[in-house]
């Protein structure tokens, strides 16, 4: 990375109308179709199966009640109303939370409800939560190697730039990220290509 790099800064994503709390019996969430490249990316790279169920209830519902707020619009209205129907919240950002806590019965995930949400502001949200994953522990075995390749192949390349300072995560950034070496990251990459021939030659 490049310490000239000026600061970044996160276009405003909306209006904030309310903070709210997800009631899982009455609402539903869903990934806001701007969001969804990036948090499929996200998923791609995030790979691995929590055991919800070995979490103690404590831990859950702190976890929740303190989690970073989710920002959220709701569905447009439609012509036809059902009461019984559970409304749709579509997430925007707070990906991780989000993995956390999708498979558990959660009525207290805090939420930022917005209006009037801004397409090139979803973007660049969505896709900088692809970015914060090199804080997290990735898959064990190819997260580092599928990290570089969803960012250089499906992150839009202004945001790249925008986000590293580069037109592309090169291998040499990706072993100072990771802490890997040479050898073992071609072992890796190695393995990955089987899995992903459609993955470019380096």
């Amino acid at each position: 990375m490049e310490n000239s790099q000026k600061q970044l800064e996160l276009l405003k994503l909306g209006e904030k109308i309310s903070n709210k709390s997800f009631n899982s019996s009455k609402e539903k969430l869903i990934c806001h179709p701007e969001a969804l490249p990036a948090f499929e990316a996200w998923s791609a790279v995030k790979k691995h199966d929590l055991k919800h169920d070995a979490i103690p209830d404590q831990i859950k519902d702190f976890y929740v009640r303190t989690a970073n707020k989710v920002a959220v619009v709701t569905e447009e209205q439609s012509s036809t109303t059902n009461k019984q129907a559970r409304q749709t919240l579509y997430f925007l950002n707070g990906f991780d939370t989000i993995q956390q806590i999708i498979h558990l019965d959660i009525s207290k995930l805090p939420m930022t409800l917005i209006s009037s949400p801004n397409p090139e502001a979803i973007l660049q949200h969505s896709w900088f939560e692809v970015a914060k994953l090199m804080f997290l522990p990735l898959e064990r075995r190819l997260g580092w190697v599928s990290y570089r390749d969803v960012i250089n192949q499906l992150m839009p390349p202004l945001l790249i730039n925008q986000f590293f300072g580069k037109d592309r995560i090169t291998v040499e950034m990706l072993l100072q990220l990771s802490g890997m070496d040479k050898r073992a990251y071609e072992r890796m990459r190695a393995c990955y290509r089987k899995d992903h021939p459609q993955v470019n030659e380096e």
